[in-house]
């Protein structure tokens, strides 16, 4: 089970001047991201520290991907991290820039670039942030053009239910990109998308 990614045709060029083609193709989550049920086959794969993917049903969409990770740091810590927009580059493989642009009424919007030396992708993000609750949501900032033609989704970071000082994390995301992005791309964000961005954070919160 692959992160949900579907591609558009077309050429864009991200803009922060110009408003985005549409404003959200892609269900948003609103509130808090719905609560995930673990099988026992989960839990034993949690133990031995493996991810767990599972799919979720979000309104009528049929579902999309996400990823289960129990991480040996407090809620607080693994907050920290995945809060941490800025300082993007030195723990995400593949982030060249993110830069918040806006923190307003529990909204923060960050600017992101990703990409190799041969070639970028430039997008804006608008994250709603619930840090006393432990989860954050995000859609595309549509009062700016992406390059990204659409993207939603969440992280939760809940207090493990039996390991004291353990995270349990949730992060699910749905990707819609154009047709003329290159496989490298394509590889970041769908076949291991979801599995490695909840490594970066375990490895950068268990550090702390």
């Amino acid at each position: 089970m692959a992160l949900t990614v579907t591609f558009s045709a077309g050429l864009m060029a991200a803009d922060a001047n110009k408003p985005h083609e549409h404003q959200g193709l892609v269900k948003p989550i609103k509130g808090a991201p719905p609560e995930l049920k673990l099988t026992a086959a989960d839990q034993a794969k949690l133990a031995k520290g493996e991810p767990v993917r599972k799919r979720i049903t979000i309104g009528d969409t049929g579902g999309r991907g996400v990823v289960v990770q129990d991480i040996q740091a407090p809620k607080d810590v693994v907050m920290g991290r995945i809060l941490d927009f800025n300082n993007y580059p030195k723990m995400v493989d593949k982030v060249k820039l993110t830069k918040n642009y806006e923190t307003k009424g529990g909204h923060v919007k960050t600017h992101f670039i990703i990409g190799n030396f041969a070639f970028e992708m430039e997008y804006f993000i608008d994250h709603v942030v619930k840090k006393d609750k432990g989860y954050v949501t995000w859609t595309l900032d549509y009062s700016r053009n992406s390059d990204l033609v659409d993207s939603v989704g969440f992280w939760h970071a809940k207090v493990h239910p039996t390991k004291p000082g353990w995270t349990r994390l949730v992060y699910s995301a749905e990707i819609r990109l154009s047709s003329w992005v290159p496989g490298f791309v394509e590889n970041y964000f769908a076949e291991k998308g979801l599995v490695n961005a909840t490594a970066w954070v375990k490895k950068e919160s268990e550090k702390r």
